[in-house]
């Protein structure tokens, strides 16, 4: 594995860069763990951690979801920002 892309990983997920944006949850926790597997964090406490970080990025795009009410909500899960059901 390149030093590159370890370094590159690291620097992801040391910073506020990684988040959600568009992804389905899915994609982003499977991103997440390309992402601490990359980096070759082996620490089960550092790995907690970095994993915390992202449940609570995730936990306040909701948060400000709800804050705009249940459409927007439902459009920013829609995978494609859309609002399902062509509305």
């Amino acid at each position: 594995m390149p030093l590159d892309l370890e370094a590159t990983a690291i620097n992801v997920l040391e910073t506020t860069a990684y988040f959600q944006g568009k992804q389905t949850v899915n994609d982003y926790l499977d991103q997440f763990w390309d992402l601490i597997y990359d980096s070759r964090y082996t620490d089960p406490k550092t790995v907690v951690v970095k994993s915390a970080e992202a449940l609570m990025a995730l936990a306040g795009m909701a948060f400000e979801a709800l804050r705009h009410g249940p459409r927007r909500l439902v459009r920013s899960c829609s995978p494609d920002g859309s609002e399902p059901h062509g509305r």
